[in-house]
């Protein structure tokens, strides 16, 4: 009964906030370049998994950035450590 279903191949604390951001995706159109500054927060358990980790499986702020380029995250996109170099990744993380 302790278990999670977990839609994106990511860590569990990002689960939430990737699952909003598709919702505001979907429901607002929003995309790269149309949208204004905006920040998020998420509660205090699991945000040690938020900041500048290695693995881009575990950085919440670099899976949004890919979920706003892409529209989504796959495992592929998910797993891929080059994209957290990727200067519109980047600039999107910003």
């Amino acid at each position: 009964m302790n278990a999670d279903i977990k839609r994106w191949a990511v860590g569990s604390p990002i689960q939430a906030p990737l699952d909003s951001l598709l919702e505001l995706i979907r429901a607002h159109r929003i995309r790269p370049g149309r949208s204004s500054d905006s920040s998020w927060r998420v509660a205090h358990a699991g945000g040690e998994h938020h900041g500048q980790p290695r693995h881009a499986d575990i950085c919440m702020q670099h899976l949004c950035a890919v979920m706003l380029a892409d529209g989504s995250v796959s495992f592929r996109s998910s797993h891929d450590a080059k994209r957290m170099r990727e200067p519109k990744i980047l600039e999107l993380r910003g």
